[in-house]
């Protein structure tokens, strides 16, 4: 099995290049290392992992306070919590006031650690007025992927 090491920075790749038959992706932002299988993401198993999405709506008046909040509250993800090694905002382009976050922590440690910050309460104080019902939080397993 190949088990080149690619890297990606938070997969908004830009430009690919071979280096010794190694895969090098570059775009934006954070540096990740993993594997052709995602099921060996940073050496860890598949079951180590914790996958998890959350998904919300906020008020149409609210969405560029929402946009401030979440985009402080990911910097701050990137800079601090090496154990969260995926984290991504979505908006939906027809209907801009639903966003969706995709998070992976390298175990339940490092997702305790996210859930109990200061700069989750303080996201969570902003984002959570702005909402029309609460925001849904679920757990996934991961199947498959194209990394």
């Amino acid at each position: 099995m190949d088990w080149s090491i690619r890297i990606l920075l938070d997969r908004l790749s830009n430009s690919l290049f071979l280096i010794n038959k190694t895969k090098f992706y570059f775009g934006c932002t954070r540096l990740f290392l993993v594997t052709k299988r995602f099921s060996h993401f940073v050496g860890l198993a598949k079951s180590d992992i914790d996958n998890q999405l959350a998904r919300y709506q906020v008020r149409p008046e609210s969405i560029d306070l929402c946009l401030a909040a979440i985009h402080e509250f990911v910097a701050y993800v990137r800079a601090n919590e090496s154990g969260t090694l995926r984290y991504e905002v979505w908006q939906e382009r027809d209907d801009p006031t639903r966003f969706v976050h995709i998070f992976v922590f390298r175990d339940a440690e490092a997702d305790r650690i996210h859930s109990e910050s200061a700069a989750v309460k303080k996201f969570s104080s902003i984002l959570y007025p702005e909402c029309l019902a609460p925001v849904e939080f679920i757990d996934y397993q991961h199947v498959v992927s194209n990394i």
